[in-house]
């Protein structure tokens, strides 16, 4: 019977090999705490620790991927947990100087649209609504027939503090995010499963 790593990652043993060889993980992905990177990427770090002869982990969380890859590229971290719904994945899968390592599916927290009240919807016509562009289509789905346009940020954190600040009316977000900033949704909540992958440096990097 499969033990709980084994059943988790594909391609686990390039992990368990990478992980023996180098006995202290520097993880890193994007935060703040908030996120579902960061909250997958605590998740992965309790996995790593139970089921690995790791000497240490330490967890880097930067503030977008494009951060993410140069702490990389850096060698301030060593591994790096990037979400499939990254927009951008496809060229970190087709650069040379990085190795995928493996992946893994991990349902998100809840996500919904949330405001600074619970009613409102109710003031207005058309809604700035701040979103990460993996899920800026969810407004269709959870507010349909609204009238609106996209703040482009970089995570569902920074979308809270959008509308927290009154710099959008809405903010596609987390559950952790809207309560760090005091929202409140007024959309039905829901989460997905979504694969996540796992790129170290390739050799010679």
């Amino acid at each position: 019977m499969k033990g709980i790593a084994e059943s988790l990652f594909l391609d686990e043993e390039e992990l368990r090999g990478f992980i023996y060889r180098t006995k202290t993980v520097r993880l890193g992905t994007m935060g703040p705490e908030q996120t579902s990177s960061a909250q997958v990427a605590q998740f992965l770090s309790g996995i790593i620790k139970e089921n690995y002869a790791c000497d240490s982990i330490q967890l880097s969380l930067e503030n977008n991927f494009d951060r993410v890859l140069e702490s990389l590229h850096g060698n301030r971290t060593n591994l790096i947990l990037v979400p499939n719904a990254y927009e951008k994945i496809k060229d970190i899968y087709w650069n040379g100087q990085i190795r995928f390592l493996s992946v893994f599916l991990k349902a998100t927290t809840d996500y919904g649209i949330a405001g600074n009240t619970a009613n409102c919807l109710s003031e207005k016509r058309r809604f700035q609504i701040a979103s990460c562009s993996a899920v800026d289509t969810l407004v269709d789905q959870l507010l349909p027939g609204i009238e609106y346009e996209i703040i482009d940020v970089y995570s569902t954190a920074a979308a809270a503090e959008c509308v927290k600040n009154n710099k959008a009316d809405l903010a596609i977000t987390n559950v952790k995010s809207a309560a760090a900033y005091e929202l409140s949704f007024c959309s039905p909540i829901f989460h997905a499963k979504i694969p996540w992958s796992l790129f170290t440096l390739a050799e010679g990097n």
